[in-house]
């Protein structure tokens, strides 16, 4: 069985319609209650930023005291970093899972049990699918997918599956930025890689659904961080962006200016 972290909160976004506020959240809570009905779920570790998100959680009608509940506070925003050294001192060897907590962990988990050995040197992505419109072929469309010489890619990854204790210091350390700023995964993913990880997608063989239908976000969206940790404003790179769209992909960038093929997973169609 799998550990799931996250970090669910309560929907406090400014300037935004109490209406949306009320119907985001809901999209928070019911990936939750789902993935706590989930067999294939041992625990899920709720790194908590504020004994409040607890308390709203209870208030959602999910107990603190549920036996798959782990609390632990973190006190901040959830970064990579901390997801690491949780996973590398409290799962030690165990099938670790950090998912958006907008996502719900569907199908194909039960692969990761019984004899599954977790390869410590690699690292499978979780793309956000789309339950209304999801083809479930290996190029589904339901996030940015590319077709190059090396095979398909994608920069879109709102999860990550991998063993428990295996992710070093140095990326550990490195991957010191918190979740929802733009591009925060190609770095994360950048930084594995260039630690020697095998970071790959099983797009169609570990199946997620992404519920995210209300389009609002935290103010961190209004960002793209950089490789050096360095933030630079939305406009800057989806400025670069647009003007790629003709450059073969060695040349391309992805995320706050990382090179294509450091910053995407390729897709697979095995563990």
């Amino acid at each position: 069985m799998v550990h799931l972290i996250t970090q669910f909160y309560q929907v406090n976004y400014t300037n935004q319609p109490i209406d949306l506020i009320k119907k985001r959240q809901f999209e928070i809570t019911t990936c939750l209650k789902n993935n706590l009905d989930n067999i294939e779920i041992e625990n899920i570790h709720f790194l908590y930023e504020s004994y409040s998100d607890v308390e709203f959680m209870e208030s959602e009608g999910i107990s603190k005291d549920h036996p798959k509940i782990i609390l632990y506070n973190l006190g901040h925003r959830l970064k990579y970093s901390n997801v690491f050294k949780y996973t590398n001192t409290y799962l030690d060897s165990k099938v670790c899972v950090y998912a958006h907590s907008d996502m719900i962990l569907k199908d194909g988990f039960h692969l990761l049990n019984g004899n599954f050995n977790m390869n410590p040197n690699k690292i499978y992505c979780l793309t956000a699918h789309n339950n209304k419109t999801c083809t479930r072929s290996f190029k589904c469309n339901c996030v940015r997918q590319y077709v190059t010489k090396k095979g398909v890619y994608t920069p879109t990854v709102d999860g990550i599956v991998f063993k428990g204790g295996a992710i070093n210091e140095k990326a550990t350390n490195d991957c010191n930025h918190i979740m929802h700023r733009m591009g925060s995964e190609n770095r994360m993913i950048a930084i594995l890689k260039r630690e020697g990880y095998e970071v790959v997608c099983p797009n169609i063989v570990l199946y997620a659904l992404h519920l995210h239908y209300i389009k609002i976000f935290a103010e961190q969206h209004n960002t793209w961080i950089e490789m050096s940790g360095d933030c630079k404003p939305l406009e800057y790179y989806q400025k670069l962006h647009r003007e790629q769209e003709h450059e073969s992909y060695d040349k391309k960038i992805v995320g706050g200016g990382i090179p294509f093929f450091n910053g995407c997973s390729k897709l697979v169609g095995e563990l």
